[in-house]
């Protein structure tokens, strides 16, 4: 009986030890990455278009979505951002450009911006987006980093530094 819970105890002492460690390695990468203020030089990502030459720094105000589909890579702190709908016009409403004809048509066109948080080494982040951020698929954010246009697939990719959540 004692060897038992003397076991149970060094189990549990070991896994909270591990849990913590790792926590602590995430909450370090988390508050690296994360704004405390939103930047007020936030810009659309049609607008980055123009800024955007060979990977300049930039902020991008969108919002996490990918249509159908999930805009999170698994495993990754990588995610699809697209533009928000224009500031009075159903800006506050997520499924807003689902309904409304002219936002539809308007944000299709619109180019969507691959958003990846790097190491020292230039390889993604190996830990989930939505757990090191705290976010979910439809949340405003401002993301700032190294923006880069590709034109044939009208897509920008964001070599990302800092992030930002507005409030919902």
């Amino acid at each position: 009986m004692f060897r038992t819970s003397t076991f149970f105890a060094v189990v549990l002492l070991a896994a909270v030890g591990c849990h913590s460690s790792t926590d602590t390695g995430l909450d370090e990468q988390r508050d690296a990455l994360m704004l405390s203020q939103e930047p007020a030089d936030a810009i659309t990502p049609t607008d980055a278009i123009e800024a955007a030459s060979d990977s300049v720094e930039l902020t991008l105000a969108g919002r996490i979505h990918a249509g159908d589909i999930d805009p999170f890579q698994a495993g990754q702190a990588a995610f699809m951002l697209t533009q928000l709908p224009d500031e009075g016009h159903g800006a506050d409403d997520p499924d807003h450009a689902d309904n409304c004809p002219f936002c539809k048509r308007r944000l299709e066109k619109a180019p969507k911006a691959i958003v990846q948080f790097k190491d020292d080494d230039g390889k993604v982040l190996d830990v989930d987006a939505k757990e090191l951020f705290g976010i979910k698929k439809g949340d405003a954010v401002v993301v700032r980093g190294k923006v880069a246009y590709q034109e044939a697939t009208n897509t920008l990719t964001v070599d990302a530094t800092g992030l930002f959540k507005r409030k919902s």
